[in-house]
């Protein structure tokens, strides 16, 4: 079984028409356009006094890669439909606690004009479009 980040990366890698790659490392020498790279931001806890805590939220930021503009905002709105259309608890993961747990729902943002791209510099003319994805977490089954 995956964790919640796993769960999220096979989501989009079983899209119709999926990016050649998906993952949470930039691929190197890549010669292949488009690639999706996704990173935990952070994550939110319960506000409640029980114990141990529970995670509410987890956050990525998620980018996308191509030297053809077209393509990073196709498949940019792509991405996006395709996470929010994602049904309630149907993405299964492992938690910290090694108990199945599914993703609530997944809200989709883009982010704001004061993000800063993780994928390092090229010398390659690419593009680059970013997301913010927020997974909120069911209860555990």
């Amino acid at each position: 079984m995956m964790d919640v980040t796993e769960a999220i990366i096979d989501r989009i890698r079983k899209m119709p028409n999926p990016p050649c790659h998906v993952g949470e490392v930039v691929p190197q020498g890549l010669s292949r356009f488009p690639y999706v790279w996704m990173m935990k931001s952070g994550e939110e806890y319960s506000d409640d006094l029980c114990y141990p805590r529970h995670k509410d939220m987890i956050n990525y930021d998620i980018e996308i890669i191509s030297d053809d503009i077209d393509e990073v905002r196709q498949l940019t709105a792509d991405i996006k439909d395709w996470l929010m259309d994602t049904a309630m608890h149907s993405l299964e993961f492992v938690n910290d606690y090694g108990k199945k747990q599914t993703i609530h729902g997944i809200i989709v943002e883009d982010h704001d004009d004061s993000y800063i791209s993780k994928v390092p510099d090229s010398d390659e003319k690419i593009f680059i479009a970013a997301i913010d994805v927020e997974a909120i977490l069911g209860q555990e089954i």
